[in-house]
């Protein structure tokens, strides 16, 4: 009898687009760290960012990774219903939220142990990161981990202070700009539910509604294989690139994406075209990015290196030009060995100006 060779089908996902105030409004106040690293941020974020203190940009680092581990599963319809929720929560969620990966190690002490002594949880949290940053090219955090063992030592009063700031962040900031972008959210919510997701695997999806071809990378390969559902939020303060993260049994991975329009809509919408159109002209509108593609038309692939040496730029630089011209599609990024290499998506940057003539052309 012949030896047959099976290959499983890429198994389907369920989809949902929705409009989830409390996620997205939270995603936002994440990205305000998160200016610091990526160029091509929507100009909302760079000005509230600006306009912390530095004491208040720090507390509200350490806040948005606190509420991350539980905004979804918290049931609130509405930011500020949300804020409220944080009388309910317990100390454990403090503890729950802070040493949940540590809880995970074969040679855990146990909280007690673990929060006896200063020097003891900073030695232990030091070994336990060790790779992931080597990893990262990154030094060991010591202050954050200082501020982190003081709030597990007082985490009363930690609750106390993410009410407050998130109150004061909703008050003076937050509030305003979602009024402004919830017209453009729901427009865009309403596009994408127009799709058929029946029988689309989950990398199918993802590149329907984010526009990301994420493929073949294995941070990503590891999480789909558990993953039942795709939940899409769409923010006005994203850019180009995408967030995401995943349900604490790992069954439901979370996007956040640039609000646009699908491609080939049926409807056509002047606040999501211009807003895509900023972010895609936005990667272009700087010297140093022009001439990292004006040097891959002279060569078919260039690498991190090349353009570190050529335009005698530092690597965050470097990385930072990159990641925005990548995640805005102008350039196709592949692993050559430990380096990434760059080339040029022609059909990205005939599409853009398509896209322009299109958003100009009179009616």
């Amino acid at each position: 009898m012949a030896d047959w060779d099976f290959i499983l089908a890429p198994s389907t996902v369920a989809v949902e687009v929705v409009l989830d105030e409390v996620a997205i409004v939270s995603n936002s106040l994440k990205m305000i760290k998160a200016e610091e690293f990526h160029d091509g941020l929507h100009e909302w974020i760079r000005e509230t960012a600006f306009k912390l203190t530095p004491e208040q940009s720090k507390l509200n680092e350490r806040i948005a990774h606190f509420i991350d581990h539980f905004v979804v599963e918290s049931g609130a319809s509405t930011f500020p219903e949300f804020i409220e929720s944080i009388d309910n929560l317990s100390t454990d969620t403090v503890y729950d939220c802070s040493l949940h990966w540590l809880r995970k190690l074969d040679d855990y002490p146990g909280d007690d142990n673990l929060l006896a002594d200063i020097e003891d949880y900073m030695a232990y949290v030091e070994q336990a990161t060790a790779t992931k940053m080597s990893k990262k090219g990154e030094e060991f955090h010591r202050e954050w981990w200082e501020v982190e063992w003081q709030v597990l030592q007082a985490p009363e009063q930690f609750l106390g202070d993410v009410k407050g700031h998130l109150q004061f962040m909703w008050d003076t900031y937050l509030e305003s700009e979602w009024k402004r972008v919830k017209p453009m959210l729901e427009e865009a919510v309403n596009a994408f539910n127009e799709i058929d997701y029946d029988g689309m695997t989950a990398h199918d999806a993802i590149e329907t509604v984010t526009g990301r071809n994420m493929r073949g990378k294995d941070f990503f390969e590891e999480r789909l294989e558990k993953t039942e559902k795709l939940i899409f939020m769409p923010s006005a303060h994203l850019g180009p690139y995408i967030s995401w993260g995943a349900t604490p049994d790992e069954s439901t991975m979370l996007f956040f994406f640039g609000a646009r329009p699908p491609k080939n809509a049926k409807v056509k919408s002047t606040a999501l075209s211009r807003s895509e159109l900023l972010v895609r002209l936005n990667a272009l509108a700087d010297e140093t990015r022009l001439k990292i593609l004006e040097m891959l038309t002279e060569q078919d692939e260039l690498c991190a290196q090349d353009f570190i040496t050529g335009l005698d730029l530092s690597q965050s630089s470097a990385s930072r030009h990159l990641r925005q011209l990548t995640a805005s599609g102008y350039l196709s990024e592949r692993r050559r060995d430990v380096a990434k290499c760059y080339s040029i998506n022609p059909e990205r940057i005939d599409d853009t100006i398509q896209a322009l003539k299109l958003f100009l052309k009179k009616s």
